[in-house]
C-alpha cells in the first residue's frame, strides 16, 4: 500500500509540473505576441506620419497653413499614398489614441479633397484597428512654434505654416497585467 501511494504521488507530482510547464510556456508565448503587437503597431504609426506630406491650405487669417492638425491624443494630416490596397496620390490619414479605457488606436483614412480640408468626419472615412485595447497614446510635436524663435517640444501643432520637425510618440498595451511602452521620434519631411 506505502509503494502504490509514493508511486501514485510521483505520478501526480509530474503530472502537475508537466502543466505548470505547459502554463508557463503558453504564458510566455502570449506575452511575446503582444509585445509583437505593439511592436507592429509601433512600425505602422512610423510609417504613417513619415509619410506626412508638406501640403498647404488656405488658412483663417487669409494666409496658409500646413495641412496637419496635431492634438495630444490624435493627429490629422495629407499623407502620401503608397497605392497598394490604398488609394493612389494624396490621402487623409487621421491617427487617435483609445478615448476611453479598453479602446483601440485607430487610423482612419480617405481620398484628400483641397475642397474639404481637414474637416472630414471620422465616419466618412475607412477605419483600421492599429492597435487593440491600448493602455496610452500620446503625441508631442517639435518645430518652430513662434516665427524667428527657436523649435520647441508642444502637445499641440494646429494652423502653423509648416509641419512639425519631429513627432514623439509614445505607445503602451497592457501585456499580462503589466504595461509596456514603446516610445519612437518620426522626422517629417518638409518639402
Amino acid at each position: 500500500m506505502l509503494l502504490a501511494i509514493t508511486l501514485l504521488s510521483m505520478i501526480v507530482a509530474a503530472i502537475l509540473g508537466g502543466l505548470h510547464m505547459g502554463r508557463r510556456a503558453w504564458e510566455t508565448g502570449k506575452t511575446y505576441e503582444t509585445v509583437s503587437e505593439i511592436e507592429e503597431a509601433a512600425r505602422a504609426i512610423n510609417g504613417q506620419l513619415a509619410r506626412a506630406a508638406s501640403i498647404r491650405l488656405p488658412g483663417a487669417n487669409g494666409g496658409q497653413v500646413a495641412a496637419f492638425r496635431g492634438l495630444p491624443d490624435s493627429c490629422r494630416f495629407v499623407a502620401l499614398s503608397e497605392g497598394g490596397a490604398q488609394w493612389g496620390g494624396l490621402i487623409l490619414t487621421e491617427i487617435a489614441g483609445p478615448q476611453g479605457p479598453g479602446e483601440d488606436v485607430a487610423l482612419w483614412s480617405s481620398v484628400f479633397r483641397p475642397s474639404q480640408g481637414l474637416e472630414p468626419p471620422r465616419d466618412s472615412m475607412n477605419r483600421v484597428s492599429v492597435l487593440r485595447a491600448a493602455a496610452n497614446f500620446r503625441l508631442s510635436y517639435f518645430g518652430e512654434v513662434e516665427n524667428g524663435r527657436p523649435p520647441v517640444w508642444t502637445d499641440q501643432w494646429i494652423d502653423h505654416p509648416d509641419l512639425p520637425l519631429l513627432i514623439a510618440v509614445r505607445l503602451a498595451g497592457e501585456i499580462s497585467g503589466r504595461t509596456v511602452d514603446v516610445s519612437f521620434v518620426v522626422a517629417l519631411r518638409q518639402r
